[in-house]
C-alpha cells in the first residue's frame, strides 16, 4: 500500500509540474498573468465527469460553510491542489523508521 501511495504522490507532483509549465506558457502567450482553476482544468479534460462530480460533491456538502470550502478548492489553481495531494500521498507512503536496539557506549 505504501508503494502505491508513493507512486500516486510522485505522479501528482509530476502532473503539478506539467500544469505549472502550462500556466506559465499561457501567461507568456497572453502577456498577462494566468492561472487555470482546478474546475476549469478538469472540465477541459472531460466535461461530463466534471459536471457529475461537482454536482455530487456540492450535494454531499449540505452545510453552507462546507460548500464555501469546496468551492474554494474548485476555484484554486489545479497545480496547487495536485501539490497538496502529492505531498500528502508521499507522507502517507513514507517508510517506517525502524529503531535499532543496539546501544553504543559513546
Amino acid at each position: 500500500m505504501r508503494f502505491i501511495l508513493r507512486i500516486l504522490g510522485t505522479w501528482a507532483l509530476g502532473l503539478a509540474l506539467i500544469l505549472i509549465i502550462k500556466d506559465i506558457t499561457i501567461s507568456l502567450a497572453k502577456t498577462k498573468f494566468y492561472l487555470s482553476s482546478f474546475s476549469q482544468t478538469w472540465a477541459d479534460l472531460h466535461e461530463i465527469s466534471w459536471l457529475a462530480f461537482s454536482q455530487y460533491i456540492l450535494k454531499m456538502s449540505e452545510f453552507v460553510s462546507m460548500q464555501k470550502i469546496v468551492l474554494f478548492i474548485f476555484n484554486s489553481p489545479a497545480w496547487i491542489i495536485l501539490i497538496i495531494f502529492g505531498v500528502l500521498f508521499l507522507i502517507l507512503g513514507k517508510k517506517k523508521k525502524t529503531k535499532s536496539f543496539v546501544q553504543s557506549k559513546w
